[in-house]
């Protein structure tokens, strides 16, 4: 069995449209598939490598410069697209591809106008995926209740902590739900001592911009804890650089994953 990727499925339950029939696939490369930054050569390799594993055609992939940002693109040509952290289309030909380690991948497919794509969605980014769904309107004339969405695994509140400033960003912003105190950290005065969920943020958004819940899966898998037979599975960007000077030092010393919805 390849251990390089996991794969995820859209629920298409109780759909009628003759689109549901076929469904893209959605898959995120693992730890042990290596870093897939496409603006390194190590990178490029094991892109390739996994690519070449799916029969993907490397060369139709679609991607992005990530900015940590709200900034999503629609488009159904091959192109080289401004910095951003989103793209959706409904060329079947095209990859839309994001890389990610810690934060979210969200997967999106409105079976109705055929459109997909993939979201990077970290803290700073939250809200990107109300941003696709409204692109997603006004270029396809897609609706939000017919989109199918799934929120990929990304470091979760078991092991995300922040500080209070933060917590009362997200609490004032997306929910009071996203945000829990961590007792312990209190009482021993740690500074990081909220933690976040992105995924009960995601799920406010999408609450209010329309998408259904049945029509919503959260993979519940966290890239900073999760093993198989006794080893990390994901890359992460706090895991594997919590023992490292800050940012320089940091740099290209964890696994960035790439995330792809392709037909």
């Amino acid at each position: 069995m390849d251990n390089s990727y996991i794969s995820f499925s859209f629920n298409i339950e109780n759909s009628n449209n003759a689109n549901a029939k076929k469904l893209p696939s959605c898959i995120l490369s693992t730890l042990q598939a290596g870093s897939a930054l496409p603006q390194t050569k190590t990178g490029i390799t094991n892109r390739k490598k996994l690519f070449k594993s799916l029969n993907i055609d490397i060369n139709n992939i679609l991607s992005v410069k990530q900015i940590h940002s709200r900034n999503v693109f629609a488009t159904d040509e091959l192109k080289e697209l401004p910095d951003g952290d989103g793209i959706i289309t409904c060329n079947r030909s095209l990859i839309p591809s994001v890389v990610v380690a810690d934060c979210m991948p969200v997967f999106l497919f409105d079976p109705v106008k055929g459109c997909f794509g993939v979201l990077h969605s970290g803290w700073a980014g939250t809200g990107i995926i109300a941003d696709a769904l409204n692109l997603a309107s006004k270029r396809y004339g897609a609706k939000a209740e017919n989109f199918r969405v799934i929120l990929g695994p990304h470091i979760r509140d078991c092991c995300y902590t922040i500080t209070e400033e933060r917590a009362e960003y997200f609490k004032k912003n997306f929910g009071t739900d996203s945000i829990s105190l961590d007792e312990k950290r209190a009482i021993a005065g740690n500074k990081w001592q909220y933690r976040l969920s992105l995924a009960s943020a995601n799920l406010n958004i999408l609450a209010k911009t329309g998408v259904r819940a049945k029509n919503i899966i959260d993979t519940n898998l966290c890239t900073y804890c999760t093993k198989k037979n006794g080893d990390f599975l994901f890359g992460s960007h706090r895991r594997q650089t919590k023992e490292l000077a800050p940012d320089e030092e940091r740099k290209g010393k964890f696994t960035q994953m790439v995330a792809s919805v392709f037909w």
